[in-house]
């Protein structure tokens, strides 16, 4: 999971939204969290692919799930079965 801050993290979320890199994202106030669908995918990856997309950033880092992050997944995936 990573987190990344900008100042405009809706557009952001737009930006991942449509791509197949990405198996889940969440907005937590002016940063974004992302879980990526393969461990290939790394900071620089997401670095270089929001700069070509001209997306400017303060911070790209992993992080673990805080609890707040599983508890979002855990409803996702009960409303799923």
């Amino acid at each position: 999971m990573f987190e990344i801050e900008n100042k405009d993290p809706d557009k952001l979320i737009d930006c991942f939204r449509k791509e197949k890199f990405i198996y889940d994202l969440s907005i937590f106030g002016s940063k974004v969290h992302i879980i990526p669908n393969s461990e290939d995918i790394d900071k620089n990856y997401i670095a270089e692919f929001l700069k070509s997309k001209d997306i400017e950033f303060k911070k790209i880092e992993e992080i673990k799930p805080s609890l707040e992050d599983v508890f979002i997944e855990l409803i996702r995936t009960g409303n799923r079965e």
